[in-house]
């Protein structure tokens, strides 16, 4: 299996988890407005949605090649000079 096909994988998985945190988090949006869940419940299930929405993001961006393994890796290693350059006193 290749990696773009293993994010891929990934990705479906995340969005099917996605929209079961989602549909979790409605329910609980609807029992604290009738009062009958605590509202520490929706902020709990709301950060459990915002992270599963999240790595389904991380996840869908290779597949569509908005970001490429080599592009991440020149991006780090030109950050690393930059702060290499910064911490000698910028004296490169």
């Amino acid at each position: 299996m290749s990696s773009k096909n293993a994010a891929l994988f990934a990705c479906i998985g995340m969005t099917l988890l996605s929209v079961l945190l989602a549909v979790g988090f409605i329910r609980d949006f609807s029992g604290v407005l009738s009062g009958v869940v605590p509202a520490m419940r929706l902020v709990s299930s709301g950060i459990h949605l915002l992270a599963g929405v999240s790595v389904a993001v991380f996840f869908r961006v290779p597949s569509i090649g908005l970001v490429t393994p080599a592009g991440v890796i020149r991006a780090a290693l030109s950050l690393m000079m930059a702060l290499d350059r910064a911490g000698s006193g910028g004296l490169a």
